[in-house]
């Protein structure tokens, strides 16, 4: 079941930043694998997981709209919230809330509740960066991985100053002596 979400999880990735092809964003990748996971669901409705990944996705996916402007990316603090698919958000949502109520996290329910915190915020100036800092802690303890560190160095600087998170990305080459 791991590869299989694993899988799914590269395919949603691929159509959400191309890396081949003329256009930034593959849709057709994307709803392939919103398809799937949503299969996936239907097949195995008790695992948390399936629902976080399915989550992930479609908090994603719901801000497909505003994410390319002119044939560029759009960075998220720079997208128009009113683009964004409230239908897909309530739905992820949803599928996050009652991943809390069964209480058994996982990292694809912790990055699509990083989603949540920021699809949650009306503005980007909204974001509620403590709660992202401490989800990515969490994430963290499940994926040790420099991506989730430097992401919450990010996070830290939002909530915290440049500074801060300087001082936490010079620590990382100790945590993870790839970097």
């Amino acid at each position: 079941l791991s590869t299989v979400m694993a899988v799914l999880y590269l395919i949603f990735n691929e159509g959400y930043l191309a890396t081949s092809g003329q256009a930034p964003i593959r849709a057709e990748l994307t709803g392939e694998a919103i398809r799937l996971a949503r299969l996936l669901r239907l097949l195995l409705p008790d695992d948390t997981e399936v629902a976080g990944l399915l989550a992930l996705m479609l908090l994603s996916e719901s801000r497909h709209r505003s994410r390319v402007a002119g044939g560029e990316l759009v960075p998220l603090q720079e997208q128009d919230r009113a683009g964004w698919d409230r239908a897909l958000i309530a739905e992820g949502h949803a599928l996050i809330r009652e991943c809390l109520a069964r209480n058994r996290p996982g990292p694809y329910q912790i990055m699509a509740a990083i989603n949540a915190v920021h699809t949650d915020a009306p503005a980007a100036g909204d974001t509620d960066w403590r709660q992202i800092v401490t989800l990515y802690a969490q994430l963290y303890a499940f994926t040790p991985s420099p991506i989730v560190a430097l992401n919450q160095a990010v996070a830290i600087a939002e909530l915290d100053g440049p500074a801060v998170a300087l001082a936490e990305v010079d620590r990382l080459p100790g945590l993870q002596p790839s970097l």
